[in-house]
């Protein structure tokens, strides 16, 4: 069998391997989830997120079960979902976000001038010294800065 004999009589099945291949690839593709693109919440959605905090409120407040922690991952779970709405209008500019105080403006005003400071690490800002700071939070890490006599 000359080489150009063995080339034809082998490359219909290197095609049919990569047709094969490319129909699982396709299969795969289908089984995935689809992208999710963030929504774009209204202030319907603020009120519906509101009531919902509520009546978990009222559910966890008013039960009459041995078990203190029954009904709180709901809690947790609405109170999650109004923050993320709020954020949401708020980055929009739907709702007016709230005047940063004082503490916050210093906060971001040092994270701006240290932003790789280290937990505990103490720097000098303004004449003033300052202890970076963090804690685990419910989701995630809160970080903040205190001063240091």
């Amino acid at each position: 069998m000359t080489r150009e004999e063995w080339l034809r009589s082998w490359r219909p099945s290197a095609e049919r391997d990569q047709r094969l291949k490319q129909q699982e690839r396709d299969r795969r593709a289908a089984r995935r989830l689809p992208k999710v693109t963030p929504r774009s919440y209204t202030l319907a959605d603020l009120a519906s997120a509101q009531d919902a905090l509520e009546a978990a409120l009222s559910r966890t407040e008013n039960t009459r079960h041995n078990n203190p922690n029954r009904g709180r991952a709901a809690l947790s779970h609405a109170r999650l979902v109004l923050s993320d709405i709020t954020a949401d209008l708020q980055q929009r500019g739907v709702i007016p976000k709230p005047e940063p105080s004082a503490k916050q403006l210093r906060d971001q005003a040092l994270d701006q001038a240290f932003p790789n400071g280290n937990s505990r690490e103490e720097v000098e800002h303004d004449g003033k010294r300052y202890r970076r700071r963090f804690a685990k939070a419910q989701y995630g890490w809160d970080r903040w800065w205190e001063e240091v006599e």
